[in-house]
């Protein structure tokens, strides 16, 4: 089993809606695949959305990249909820 560290890891907030996270979250992205480093995003927290999150499909749009497997992969929802 190999083993993995999280030693550099980018968080991207903002205040509000609208003032270019999702932009920024792609262009950064892109710039380290660029770089050679191995990179991914996420959306950790996103409401009102069924299948893939809205800014997930932008940030491939500026990587130039298409969606992997994790972002297409839709979570099994909890059998005990109705």
């Amino acid at each position: 089993m190999s083993h993995q560290t999280k030693e550099n890891v980018l968080f991207i907030s903002g205040i509000d809606t609208n003032v270019g996270k999702t932009v920024a979250t792609g262009m950064i992205a892109k710039a380290l695949a660029k770089a050679g480093k191995k990179v991914i995003t996420q959306k950790m927290i996103q409401t009102g959305c069924e299948h893939v999150s809205e800014d997930i499909e932008a940030h491939r749009q500026i990587q130039g990249i298409p969606f992997t497997d994790e972002d297409t992969r839709v979570p099994a929802r909890n059998a005990t909820s109705r």
